[in-house]
């Protein structure tokens, strides 16, 4: 995976987004908060992401795209197939979601949404982040800002948390707190709200959940990171041991 500086954008979310419209509305999220964000090229494998994207009908036929499963009795049925979209030029990005569905043992797989794009200044990221738990309600979701000394991380965890990694579809868990988490289903009950708040840290109410940043401004990761991990560090005294895997501040580990 990529050394380079980077904001995630991860989530994970048990509700239907097989409408091309949710995929729209995701895609537009992104433009408005900046139109360089605008995508070039759309496919079904985010590794393979090389068509190039004319118009808007081909990327509702690339999302509607459907994915064959063989059944145990040897029977065929079809899902939705997975959908990524992707700019190369300035400000360069790889979005891409898998839809949840419901396995061979009965047990619905929840859908993902995650977004690998280049640091710009002039993105509202926060708009962005909140605008996509919107379309999509999480079980929980995470906005970061990777920068080089915590992608010179090695502790366990560490290349998962900078994946977007959210655990296992069934065991869903934050890998380490992130600038902002939204804390969906499942998830809530662990955010102690008015003690949050009391400790200066930024929790909006949301339908099912909450959503928790740990400082106003996502630049403030860049801006001094020793800093900001000392404020993550703090955080993370307001929930249960082991709730975030990877150790506080990652810098001073040998």
């Amino acid at each position: 995976m990529s050394k380079k500086p980077k904001v995630l954008i991860a989530l994970r979310t048990k509700r239907d987004i097989t409408p091309w419209a949710v995929g729209r509305q995701l895609i537009d999220a992104q433009v408005a908060a900046h139109p360089l964000l605008a995508p070039e090229y759309v496919s079904n494998l985010p590794d393979i992401c090389r068509q190039r994207l004319t118009d808007w009908a081909l990327a509702e036929q690339v999302w509607s795209t459907q994915r064959r499963m063989a059944t145990e009795d040897g029977a065929v049925r079809e899902r939705q197939d997975n959908f990524a979209w992707k700019r190369r030029k300035r400000i360069a990005h790889l979005s891409f979601l898998s839809h949840a569905f419901v396995n061979l043992q009965g047990k619905l797989v929840p859908g993902a949404v995650t977004a690998y794009a280049t640091p710009h200044p002039d993105v509202d990221w926060w708009t962005l982040f909140l605008q996509w738990c919107q379309i999509c309600p999480p079980q929980l979701a995470v906005l970061h800002h990777f920068t080089l000394p915590e992608l010179a991380d090695h502790q366990a965890g560490a290349e998962s948390f900078q994946a977007g990694s959210l655990g296992a579809w069934y065991a869903p868990h934050f890998q380490n707190a992130a600038w902002a988490m939204y804390f969906g289903e499942g998830m809530a009950q662990h955010v102690d709200a008015p003690a949050l708040q009391a400790a200066g840290f930024l929790v909006d109410a949301m339908p099912d959940g909450y959503l928790v940043r740990i400082t106003p401004d996502l630049a403030d990761v860049a801006r001094d990171y020793a800093a900001f991990a000392e404020r993550r560090a703090e955080l993370k005294q307001h929930f249960p041991p082991g709730f975030f895997p990877m150790g506080d501040v990652p810098e001073l580990l040998p």
